[in-house]
């Protein structure tokens, strides 16, 4: 796991050859995500605090990454457009536990379809009921709340 320098710039250089995993901000990362052929190994991605505008995560090119299986966003997305894109169809593991549960839950209801084959989806649990949980019974899904809160916490 490399986690890239948390001071706003862009990464430089070319990155370690045989990476696997990636965590940082999707404009700390944009130099090597914007070249699939510079990750070819990187199997798991966790984009991290952005500052960018929500739905600007490089979708076509992560879905050019050939050996990528796990993403996690953890900053604002439109939750319709990531759902939608096929790089969703190939993913094992999908964690958007970090995003705001409302919408986030109404595109995984809508689009649950295309997330069956997922091993693990991690979703928002904070302020989500019980009988909204119950919806996804269906899915892998776990529901996580901040730390500090107890699971069960409304």
């Amino acid at each position: 796991l490399l986690l890239p320098p948390m001071n706003g710039e862009p990464v430089r250089g070319e990155p370690p050859p045989h990476l696997l995993a990636l965590t940082g901000s999707a404009a700390v990362l944009e130099p090597w995500l914007a070249d699939p052929n510079a990750l070819p190994s990187l199997e798991a991605l966790t984009l991290s605090g952005s500052q960018r505008a929500p739905g600007s995560i490089p979708l076509d090119s992560l879905a050019a990454l050939p050996a990528l299986r796990h993403l996690g966003v953890h900053h604002p997305v439109d939750p319709e457009t990531l759902l939608r894109h096929p790089l969703m169809e190939r993913l094992e593991t999908l964690d958007l536990f970090s995003v705001h549960p409302g919408p986030t839950l109404a595109a995984v209801e809508k689009h649950r379809d295309r997330l069956r084959q997922l091993r693990r989806l991690l979703l928002p649990g904070h302020l989500v009921s019980p009988a909204r949980r119950a919806a996804f019974a269906d899915l892998p899904a776990r529901f996580l709340s901040p730390i500090g809160y107890p699971e069960g916490h409304r």
